[in-house]
């Protein structure tokens, strides 16, 4: 039982393609809702008007074109255009017509905005993409090359098309992709090698080659690998540069176990890479040490370690450690460790700190030997001068003030007849001092000092009990004192007291040059003091 024609006539309004009849002049003479939809006209819009009349020019005329040529001719036709609907857009779309014989013709409109978004999208999607691709027919002829790959070549995709893609490439790459194509190709099977290209101006570039077969051809997709091959100079040159400097470059995970070392390393510490790689770094640095590198989290400049070498000789290092980052920039586990033999140049450098120590020293004494010197002169011409008695015996005091840096000094001279010791000059005391302008000569630390013919050191005043000044001693915190007795032609005429602080007390005791200039101020009180009279004036 066939089908009626009211089930064939639902069936058209229902399906989802557009479907018209014209007659034998052209004019359309039935519209489907689909394609009043499609151009949105009514159906009254549409009807007696011709298929043309609702598309953009260029489909229009095709149209024209086939039905004077195959639809008079009873020949069916299938071919893509534009509808323009009532609203000016434009519609990409599949037409099949079928005429009838002697009524005219109907005709199938396929909408294909959605396959051309889709083409569309990956058509921009390989024209963009960074990889070259390659398009070539069942003879390995140019059908189409995306922007990446003419520019890599230096061809317009109008030099390329109906080339073979042979040409593109080296001579031993090209015999690769023909092996390939002969095999794998033929097969159906995808292919993945590296090649080089070969570009308009004949330079190589290496890519690696994805290619697969299509119904009627092949698809090839090329990475350049240039900047990885760049990159892999980078690291080799690297590579090399760390495995022969002169500095130690280790690497050593968070448990101070040995990954990397270079030969650098090998001259620092003696041992070999293969006797190091898996080993711990406790085998070169004390255990101390090993902690102090593993517990530390920021960057460690100029780090000095002693260290073992495998001759068992102990040496000394300056190192910079740090923790090595990941990608992500947070800690790998691993630490790096750049380091060098210190042990010479800290050699040198004590050696010369000596030698600048011991120059220092010399100046310094030069310049107190030239300081003596000048006092002694200075004394010899004030008192060939014939000055009066208290300009010398002020100068004498200022001059040991100078040269031995004490606290106090203070010159006294001997009254034969009152037997006493009386101030003629002192520095550092104050006015209360005067009331000890004459002491005692007898059973003083003066006479036991002329009684022992040498100076009297007295490490603790305050402890001495022959000491005659002990509350102004407190008062102005002295605490030491070298007694000088003065002499001349075996009589005593004076003494020369000099007072320190407790720091200082050791400075004065070790200063061999104040006995010696106390036997030139003895000359000099002697010559211009007359020891035989009771005064001192």
């Amino acid at each position: 039982m066939k089908p009626s024609d009211h089930i064939f006539e639902k069936i058209i309004e229902s399906i989802n393609e557009g479907f018209v009849i014209t007659n034998t002049d052209g004019k359309i003479t039935f519209a489907n809702p689909k394609f009043c939809s499609l151009t949105e006209h009514s159906l009254k819009e549409i009807l007696g008007k011709e298929i043309s009349d609702f598309c953009d020019d260029k489909t229009a005329k095709k149209i024209r074109v086939i039905d004077k040529t195959q639809r008079k001719r009873g020949i069916s036709s299938s071919y893509e255009g534009t509808l323009l609907t009532k609203s000016k857009n434009e519609i990409p779309v599949l037409f099949n017509g079928t005429p009838i014989e002697n009524k005219g013709s109907f005709a199938v409109i396929t909408d294909l905005t959605e396959i051309k978004q889709k083409e569309t999208m990956y058509q921009k999607l390989v024209e963009n993409m960074n990889e070259a691709v390659w398009v070539g027919d069942e003879m390995e002829r140019t059908i189409y090359a995306n922007p990446k790959f003419c520019q890599m070549m230096g061809y317009s995709l109008e030099e390329m098309l109906g080339k073979e893609s042979y040409g593109f490439w080296d001579k031993e790459s090209a015999a690769k992709v023909k092996h390939v194509n002969s095999t794998d190709r033929r097969k159906g099977k995808s292919s993945n090698y590296q090649g080089n290209l070969l570009t308009k101006k004949k330079e190589k570039i290496p890519v690696l080659l994805s290619g697969a077969a299509l119904d009627s051809g092949t698809v090839g997709i090329m990475t350049d690998l240039r900047p990885l091959k760049e990159m892999e100079q980078k690291e080799r040159i690297l590579n090399t540069a760390i495995q022969y400097a002169t500095d130690a470059i280790i690497i050593f995970d968070s448990q101070g176990i040995i990954e990397s070392w270079n030969a650098g390393a090998k001259i620092v510490f003696g041992y070999k890479k293969e006797e190091m790689i898996g080993k711990s770094i406790n085998k070169v640095f004390s255990k101390s040490s090993a902690e102090k590198l593993l517990q530390n989290y920021q960057i460690l400049y100029n780090f000095e370690l002693t260290a073992k070498q495998k001759s068992e000789n102990t040496i000394k290092i300056s190192a910079t450690v740090t923790q090595i980052p990941d990608e992500n920039n947070i800690d790998s586990g691993y630490y790096l460790m750049i380091a060098r033999d210190i042990t010479h140049q800290m050699r040198i450098e004590e050696e010369l700190t000596l030698k600048y120590q011991k120059i220092k020293e010399a100046y310094n004494q030069y310049g107190v030997i030239r300081r003596q010197m000048d006092y002694l002169s200075e004394l010899l011409e004030i008192s060939n001068k014939n000055p009066d008695k208290k300009g010398v015996a002020d100068f004498i005091v200022s001059s040991v003030i100078m040269l031995t840096r004490v606290e106090a000094c203070i010159l006294r001279i001997y009254n034969k007849s009152k037997n006493t010791l009386d101030l003629i000059s002192s520095f550092g005391v104050d006015e209360d001092w005067q009331g000890k302008k004459s002491i005692k000569y007898q059973d003083s630390l003066a006479a036991k000092a002329f009684k022992q013919n040498m100076p009297l050191r007295i490490i603790d005043i305050n402890e001495e009990p022959k000491y005659q000044s002990s509350y102004l001693a407190r008062k102005h915190h002295f605490s030491s004192m070298l007694l000088i007795p003065l002499t001349f032609k075996g009589e005593l005429i004076g003494s020369l007291s000099l007072y320190v602080t407790p720091d200082r007390k050791l400075e004065i005791f070790e200063n061999e040059f104040i006995e010696k200039y106390a036997q030139l101020i003895q000359i000099v009180i002697g010559t211009i003091f007359d020891p035989a009279r009771n005064t001192s004036n």
